[in-house]
């Protein structure tokens, strides 16, 4: 619903103000929406910090850097490309270093 809403298709600029104030609407709730989503998710990584140690917050938060990849691709049907693969790796296991040190 949200991409649809936000999207510009062809045409999209409005014509007149009927169509201005509906696509000033779609952009408020699309938006709403949006920052719904974002407190959602915030409020649950502050509650999970809570019962976790900062090692373990840091790794749980460091796999969306791999997730939100593979998610775009999935839902895009598109591949991954070489590059951020890697990077993404690097970056999870420069977090696997830090929660090793700091257990040890």
């Amino acid at each position: 619903a949200v991409a649809a809403a936000l999207r510009p298709g062809p045409g999209s600029a409005p014509e007149d103000a009927a169509e201005r104030q509906a696509a000033k609407r779609r952009t408020l709730l699309g938006g709403a929406e949006l920052g719904g989503y974002l407190f959602l998710g915030s409020y649950a990584q502050v509650l999970g910090l809570q019962a976790t140690t900062s090692g373990q917050a840091a790794f749980i938060t460091q796999l969306t850097t791999i997730s939100v990849p593979v998610l775009e691709a999935l839902l895009n049907r598109t591949p991954v490309p070489r590059g951020l693969w890697a990077a993404s790796f690097v970056a999870l296991a420069g977090v696997l270093v830090v929660a090793a040190g700091r257990m040890a």
